[in-house]
Formats: structure tokens, sequence, C-alpha cells
């Protein structure tokens, strides 16, 4: 291997602010745009602000034709839904977070063309990483690996605080609950309205509003039972608003049916908070025994497991143990993960 391999990251899904998969982008930049071992360049949008001199554009044809630069010897796509992949023979590592949309209500002929679309950048590539343990048996499960080498790297977490900010959009009046993730049917949010009508506390759903039938129907529901008082709904949030809801409220519900990892819920025990989840995908390996469970999606139960999780985080004094569990996500592990993939794969 050469002193300083020239290697590119992708960090196309940048493009969406106040999103996952931005924070894991920049998580990746900030780990290796200073980097001593690789030569690392990054490709994002003209409008994604990163400060680097290190820039590749990402163009319109790139779509169609990707050449990488001259003496790019690694190219890291990391996403599976990147339309960007490069061609020649520069080699290829590729990043899975999730075949998610094989559990929704897609039509079996979509997910079928989804499936292919992943399989042929499968082929592509030298070296397929997954971001958790449940990803990897689905890609097992649903795609072909063939003799492609494998490893699970968990993303990391790095929760920016901000402990002199107190100017929320919004500022709940009483206890509250907060969930935090994108608007959209997969995430589960509307199992919570029924919830809250069996519990005392309001409610905070911040995330990107991008269906706005899901939005209507979660307002409905707010309506029928009889909750619209203390369901709130806030959009998009900075990272300061952000880290105030985790860091003031009484407990962070997710009851997500459709993760690859799922960050939030790490932020959220990294300050030390109580979390409910959804037994689906990837949700247990990244809650492990700190978080609670729903056992299904029926209102009392839910709202059992809230009251009596909560009673239980305080009364066992758990602040200290969720603190520590999170603390095993770091980017720091993660990038040294990567690094070593890169260096096997430049070693083919």
């Amino acid at each position: 291997m050469s002193k300083q391999p020239k290697i590119v990251i992708d960090l196309d899904r940048m493009k969406y602010p106040n999103t996952g998969m931005y924070n894991y982008c920049e998580s990746l930049f900030n780990e290796f745009s200073n980097d001593n071992e690789l030569d690392c360049y990054f490709y994002a949008h003209a409008q994604t602000k990163i400060p680097t001199n290190k820039k590749i554009e990402i163009k319109t044809k790139d779509s169609f034709y990707l050449k990488p630069p001259k003496g790019v010897e690694l190219w890291h796509t990391t996403n599976q839904l990147s339309d960007r992949v490069p061609k020649g023979k520069v080699k290829l590592v590729l990043t899975i977070h999730d075949l998610n949309f094989i559990y929704g209500n897609k039509p079996q002929w979509k997910k079928d063309r989804e499936l292919k679309r992943i399989q042929k950048k499968i082929d592509r590539a030298d070296y397929i990483t997954c971001i958790s343990n449940f990803t990897l048996n689905d890609v097992k499960k649903y795609l072909q690996l063939g003799n492609t080498p494998f490893k699970v790297i968990p993303n990391g977490v790095t929760l920016k605080q901000f402990s002199d900010f107190d100017a929320p959009k919004f500022k709940p009046e009483k206890s509250f609950l907060f969930s935090l993730g994108v608007m959209a049917e997969k995430k589960n949010l509307h199992v919570l309205v029924p919830m809250m009508a069996n519990l005392e506390y309001d409610l905070v759903i911040a995330g990107l509003e991008s269906d706005t039938n899901y939005k209507q129907k979660l307002k409905d529901l707010t309506v029928l039972h009889k909750v619209e008082n203390r369901v709130h709904f806030v959009g998009e949030i900075s990272e300061q608003e952000k880290y105030w809801y985790l860091n003031n409220c009484d407990g962070f519900v997710f009851p997500s049916i459709s993760e690859g990892f799922g960050i939030p819920p790490v932020e959220a025990m990294r300050l030390g908070k109580p979390v409910f989840l959804s037994k689906a995908t990837s949700l247990p390996e990244v809650g492990g025994d700190i978080a609670y469970y729903f056992e299904d999606f029926e209102s009392q139960s839910m709202s059992d497991v809230v009251f009596n999780g909560i009673e239980d985080f305080q009364n066992k004094n758990r602040k200290q143990e969720s603190i520590d569990w999170s603390n095993q996500f770091t980017w720091m592990k993660s990038a040294e993960l990567y690094k070593e993939v890169y260096k096997e794969v430049l070693e083919m």
C-alpha cells in the first residue's frame, strides 16, 4: 500500500440537513478530513458546506457515468441508495444502512426492483459494511454476497451539547415525553397518540415532515383521542433544540419499525434518559438491556411500559448505566473500523 492512498468518501446524503444520514456523513468527514495515513477527498453537492479544499462536487452526469479523478484508489459509497457508483478499476467499499423497504407496504415488484438495484452495487463492490447485525442478516437473507467480504461497523453517536440554550421553538409547560424522527408511516408515530390518553405527560414529536398525509393522520388521531392539547408537533429542529428536548424530557419514545441502526435513542441515553423502543429491526441491538421495550402497540400496554419504565429507571437510579451504555458508540471507534476496511481493500 502506498504511503498515502487517495480515497474518496461519498457525502451525498449531506444534502438532507437535520437527518440521521446527514449526521452520519458529517461524522465521517470530521474523522477523516485530517487523517495522516490516508489522502481523503469528499464527494458532495455544491451547496454542501464543508471546511476543506478536498471537495469533489457532484455533477448531474455522475448518475449516468461516474469517472473517479485521476489517482483515486478507493471509493467509499456510504449509502446503498446512491445512484453514483464509480466506473473503472477503482476499489469500492459499499455501506448498507438498511433494507427496511422490505417491511413496508410497497408492491412486491417495487421491492424486487430495489433489491435488484442494490444487488448490482454489491456485485460491483470489493467490500460490504453494514451498520448493524440486523441489517447484515437482512442482506444475507434477501441478497447475494457471494465471496465479497463484509463487516458490521456500528454508527458512532456524537451529541452536540448546548447547556446555555433555553429557547426552543416550543417549550412545554409540563413534564413531557419526546420523540424524534422523520414524520413517516415507517416511524410508527401514530401508535404514540392513543397511548398518550392513558398518561399525564405531554408529548413533543420533532422531525422532518416529509409526508403531509401522515401528519394529518396524526393530527386527526389527537382529536379522536382528545389529546390535541398535549401532543405537539414541532417539525424540523436545530441541534440546539434537539439537545434541549432530550435534556429536559422525562423519557424518549421511539416505536419505529424501520431502523438500520437508530441514533436518536443513543443520544437520549447519552443524557441519561429512559428510552422506550419497539422490538423491531435493529433497535434491540442499540438499546440492549438498558432500554424498555413495547411488547405490542396496544395503547394501554404501551402506556404501562412507559409509566413502569420511568418509575423503574428512577427507583434504580439507572442514569449512569444509560450513559455508560451509550458511550460504546463513538465515531472514533467507527472510523478506526472503516480505516481497517480501507487498508484491507487497498491491499487486495
